[in-house]
């Protein structure tokens, strides 16, 4: 008796016309499907919206793992249903790449402020409120402009120089 080769699903953004046209071997990460392949692992496209989640979440529970590349505040999107679909099919068992909790546990811009009094550290603070932010701020912008990050994002994306 044979068992059957691993399947796993590659996440990553798109629409619906994505969705319905994912071909692997045209998508960005051909060389990874053929990599699988090659190892005997059965891959699959999951292009991921929140307009069509549910029918993501449905293909996620049929697979073993699924490896996640969503930019977590790309093109204005948020990750709440993102990773609340994560979480539910990491709870019925699936292996999640990134899985939201653990991405928030590493706290993305945290280690900016874990590490601010090593020799390569620097002025940084942590705000985890907007009522903190109003009451701080103003006196850290008599010593100079600051640079405000929130937690997560990439490529310059929602960070401010006041």
């Amino acid at each position: 008796m044979t068992t059957p080769a691993p399947r796993v699903a590659l996440l990553y953004p798109g629409d619906r016309a994505a969705r319905d046209r994912a071909d692997p071997a045209a998508s960005r990460f051909a060389a990874l499907f053929e990599a699988l392949a090659a190892a005997g692992v059965r891959a699959e496209p999951a292009v991921y919206h929140d307009d069509f989640a549910d029918e993501v979440a449905a293909q996620l529970r049929g697979v073993q793992a699924v490896l996640v590349w969503c930019n977590p505040i790309e093109d204005g999107r948020r990750r709440e249903r993102l990773d609340a679909m994560l979480r539910e099919v990491a709870q019925a068992g699936v292996l999640v790449s990134a899985h939201p909790d653990a991405v928030l546990r590493l706290g993305t811009k945290d280690v900016l402020f874990e590490t601010r009094d090593l020799p390569f550290g620097s002025d940084v603070h942590r705000v985890d409120s907007l009522a903190q932010l109003a009451s701080e701020l103003p006196q850290r912008l008599r010593q100079g402009a600051r640079v405000l990050k929130q937690h997560r994002g990439h490529s310059g994306i929602g960070v401010w120089r006041v």
